[in-house]
């Protein structure tokens, strides 16, 4: 197999030339233990689609004012990576946990709350949780 890159160096192509799985699975897991991202944390993804940018940011804004849990970290909403879809704007909102638990508590009493606030922000056409998103 041939595999062509402008990012010979990156650690995934070494380990590839390599044949070393091992080594790259354990500097990966390191990685990501540094950073807090799986399997270290717990994430959740709240999404949300609508007319219009500030639609969807206001429905992400006031769902973040619902979580007050003192082991869960919300991040500040943000555009989709591809934001715009027929005439649709999408952004989304992060949520962090370091226990599995405590973010299926968390999103236990929250995802009731989103639905009622849904009713409050008709701009609103869908939103979703995606819990352990594969992309950000």
């Amino acid at each position: 197999m041939w595999v062509q890159t402008w990012h010979r160096d990156h650690a995934l192509y070494q380990a590839l030339a390599r044949h070393d799985y091992v080594r790259f699975a354990a500097d990966q897991l390191a990685e990501r233990r540094s950073a807090s991202l799986p399997p270290f944390s717990h994430l959740a993804l709240l999404r949300a689609e609508a007319r219009t940018v500030e639609g969807a940011k206001a429905f992400l804004v006031a769902a973040s004012a619902l979580l007050r849990d003192e082991g869960v970290m919300v991040y500040p909403p943000v555009p989709h990576a591809v934001a715009r879809v027929a005439d649709v704007e999408r952004m989304q909102m992060l949520v962090e946990a370091a226990q599995r638990a405590r973010l299926q508590a968390c999103l236990r009493g929250w995802v009731p709350a989103l639905i009622a606030l849904k009713r409050e922000h008709k701009a609103v056409l869908r939103w979703a949780v995606d819990v352990d998103p594969l992309a950000i």
